[in-house]
C-alpha cells in the first residue's frame, strides 16, 4: 500500500503538532548522545601522514593512500552527524522563545526525564508536581504558537 493511495484524515493538527513537538523534546538527548559517539568516533579515527613502509599488504591495493580514506571516513562521519545537529539545533531554536520558568520546566521534565518523574522535578524546582506537568504542557503550546514553521 502507498501512502498516496490513502485519503488525508480529518485530524486535530494543533494536538498531533503538540505530539511531535514533545516527541522530539524528549528526544533531544538521545540525539545529543549519538552525535557525541560520531564525534568521538571521528575523534578516534588516526591518520598515518608519513614513516617507513614496513610491510607490504597481501591484497589488492584499492589505490587510496591513508589519508585519502581518513578523509572520506571523516567525511563519512560528519555526514552521519549533520541530521542530529540540525534537530538539535530546531530544538535549541523552539526552547529559546520560552521564559525561564518554562525552559527549566522542559529541560528538566520533558527533554532530561523524558515527561516522567513530575514529583522528583517539582522538587527540584520547588514547585508542585501538578504545576511541573501544567508549565510542560504550556510551555509546548508556546512553542507551537511562536515557532510557524516547525515541521
Amino acid at each position: 500500500m502507498s501512502w498516496r493511495d490513502e485519503e488525508a484524515p480529518l485530524i486535530d493538527e494543533d494536538e498531533f503538532m503538540r505530539g511531535y513537538v514533545e516527541g522530539e523534546l524528549k528526544n533531544y538527548y538521545l540525539y545529543l548522545y549519538k552525535w557525541h559517539l560520531l564525534e568521538r568516533e571521528q575523534r578516534s579515527l588516526s591518520c598515518s601522514t608519513g614513516g617507513s613502509i614496513i610491510r607490504m599488504s597481501n591484497g589488492v591495493s584499492d589505490g587510496k593512500s591513508p589519508q585519502d580514506r581518513f578523509m572520506m571516513k571523516s567525511a563519512a562521519l560528519e555526514e552521519l552527524q549533520a541530521p542530529f545537529e540540525e534537530k538539535m539545533d530546531r530544538i535549541d531554536k523552539w526552547i529559546s522563545v520560552l521564559p525561564e520558568k518554562y525552559y527549566d520546566v522542559v529541560k528538566l521534565y520533558t527533554m532530561r526525564n523524558r515527561g516522567e518523574g513530575s514529583k522528583k522535578v517539582g522538587w527540584e524546582m520547588d514547585i508542585g508536581e501538578e504545576l511541573v506537568r501544567k508549565r510542560a504542557e504550556r510551555a509546548i503550546s508556546q512553542i507551537c504558537s511562536k515557532n510557524s514553521n516547525i515541521l
